[in-house]
Parts: structure tokens; sequence; C-alpha cells
């Protein structure tokens, strides 16, 4: 079993199921969690920083650009409840982008609003050995970790449950 955290519209989510991998995302949105159900993926309403899931049931946990929605001091929270839904030994797969800023931010990738309309998220830039020295707070021992520059530098992380 795999939780999406911060599935979103459910573009990893579908992948998953379509695989023939038992999957489940979690998304505060609800507006993205029936997109993601429409995509054929089974969600829950939650918070990423403290997913409504039962601890210790997932083999993996898969997190692709949604921590960096999660404000920095919650980051290391955030990061133990994620550790407290794997089994011992489960993955957790990682996405998120590297920097120092941490504010509201345009959000580029929905060029069909019109300027007039003024669509902002929260960003949390990481440091990368900050990010890593938290993740092994968690309970993780880190696997791969590999930047990705692309318009934003990213982090990609695996890492088991300790």
């Amino acid at each position: 079993m795999v939780a999406d955290l911060g599935c979103g519209p459910g573009r990893d989510l579908a992948v998953f199921t379509h695989a023939g991998v038992a999957a489940v995302g979690v998304d505060l949105s609800e507006q993205m969690l029936r997109l993601a159900q429409a995509a054929g993926g089974r969600t829950v309403t939650g918070d990423i920083r403290r997913p409504p899931l039962r601890p210790a049931v997932f083999h993996g946990l898969w997190s692709s650009a949604a921590l960096l929605h999660v404000p920095r001091p919650e980051v290391a929270g955030t990061l133990r409840a994620w550790r407290s839904l794997l089994r011992d030994g489960g993955v957790l797969s990682l996405s998120t982008s590297l920097g120092d800023r941490e504010g509201w931010e345009a959000a580029p990738c929905r060029s069909d609003y019109p300027p007039s309309v003024p669509l902002r998220r929260w960003f949390v830039h990481h440091d990368r050995d900050e990010l890593l020295n938290l993740i092994a707070q968690a309970g993780f021992a880190l696997r791969t970790v590999q930047k990705e520059p692309r318009r934003m530098t990213w982090l990609q992380v695996r890492a088991v449950a300790a």
C-alpha cells in the first residue's frame, strides 16, 4: 500500500492505480481530490502535515512537490508524522524544491488563468543539508539524494523507514 501525500489532481496516484499498486491519495483541496477520483484514484481528505491514515500500514510514501507548501516550522513534525505511517523498511520518495525563500509566489503552472486573477501559493524552498538532517532525525535512513535543475532546482530523496 502506497500513500500519495499531497496528491493534487491525482497524476501520480493514477499511475500507481493503473499499475496495480494499492494506493490512496491525501490532499486538503476538495477540488483536487475530485480530479484525482476522476482519474481513478482512491482519496482521503486531509492535511499532509497530519495525514488521516492508519499508522505503520504503508509500504511506501510518495510526495511530489507537496512538502514545499508546509511552513518551515512544521516540516520536522510533518516528517515524523509521515514516518509513523510506514512499516519498518517502508520507502519514502520525496521531491521538493531547493533554496532559502519562504512565502507567497505566483503559480506559474496555471497559464489558463487571466492576468487579472491572482493565483498564488505558499512555497518553502529548502536548504539541502538542513532538509536531509530533518529527514534523518524523523527516523529515515537516506538511500539516494539527487538534485535536478529545472525551472526551480529540485531535490529527489529516497529514504527507508529505520
